[in-house]
């Protein structure tokens, strides 16, 4: 019952849909169900013809009522699907348009503390700019107050010509300061190769401290005259009497032998040498032997 009161509904739907889509053709111009027409009276053979069209129609919707079936069930879930994917698709524009409106936010904020900064950061260069001019004005009011007083005279000016005697001036006075500066440099060289005074002698000795000294020196020149003699005297025989703790030394006597003179050189133990008279051979000759022999 259920079944055909759902394909009657179906049934009106589509009657009606067919009613609205041929609202202006000529059968429902000239038959109506609900008109006095259908009321209980006979068709006329010139309505027959229409009203059997129209039957036809009606019976092919009817067969085909299965397939609408068929396909108002599957639109539905098309439908849904085609929504889900235009649901996702409009999701995916809104994160982007938060994105975009997060990006520009953030870089507003950025801008302000940029702008906030940027006049810091000129506020502090004014600063420092002031603070240096009244440093190199104190400078240069204590180096020197008469160009300071210029100065004063002039830096409001806005005419840059107005400037060029001060400027003439400091350079004079730069010219003259390293002049000086060389001047001064020169002094001092000059100065530093000077040799240096000798110290200023003592005071006089009285006679008996001056006889003390001249014989205290002659003791010293007399000493050191022996030492000198006594070094260049040869030490044959030791100094003391007490005897040698080294065995003697053994003799050696050099022997020349020439064709016709001998000569004999002989080292003592002491490492003192004692030559003897020799004859020099007025010409040398290739059988001369030299050997030495030890006593």
């Amino acid at each position: 019952m259920d079944g055909g009161g759902r394909q009657s509904r179906l049934l009106g739907r589509l009657l009606g849909k067919l009613r609205g889509e041929h609202r202006y053709s000529a059968l429902d111009k000239n038959i109506s169900f609900t008109s006095a027409g259908y009321s209980g009276q006979y068709l006329t053979p010139e309505q027959l013809p229409e009203f059997c069209n129209q039957l036809h129609h009606l019976v092919e919707v009817i067969r085909n009522i299965q397939s609408y079936a068929k396909i108002t069930g599957e639109y539905p879930s098309e439908l849904e699907r085609r929504l889900e994917q235009e649901a996702r698709e409009v999701a995916a524009l809104a994160a982007e348009a938060r994105n975009a409106r997060d990006v520009v936010t953030r870089t507003r904020t950025q801008r302000r503390a940029l702008h906030v900064q940027r006049k810091e950061l000129t506020t502090h260069l004014v600063a420092l700019r002031e603070t240096e001019i009244r440093e190199l004005e104190n400078t240069v009011r204590m180096s020197d107050r008469k160009l300071f007083k210029s100065w004063e005279a002039l830096k409001d000016s806005s005419d840059p010509v107005a400037f060029d005697p001060l400027l003439d001036e400091i350079r004079n006075k730069q010219a003259a300061l390293e002049c000086l500066v060389r001047l001064i440099e020169g002094r001092r060289s000059r100065i530093s190769r000077v040799p240096l005074r000798p110290p200023p002698l003592p005071p006089p000795l009285p006679q008996e401290e001056i006889e003390e000294s001249c014989a205290g020196r002659k003791r010293h020149e007399s000493r050191r005259s022996n030492c000198k003699r006594r070094r260049k005297e040869p030490r044959s025989v030791p100094l003391s009497n007490e005897p040698s703790r080294h065995s003697p030394l053994p003799q050696v006597t050099l022997y020349i032998q020439g064709s016709e003179c001998t000569s004999r050189y002989r080292v003592g133990s002491a490492g003192a040498v004692a030559i003897t008279p020799l004859d020099l051979p007025s010409r040398a000759s290739v059988r001369d032997i030299l050997f030495f022999t030890a006593q």
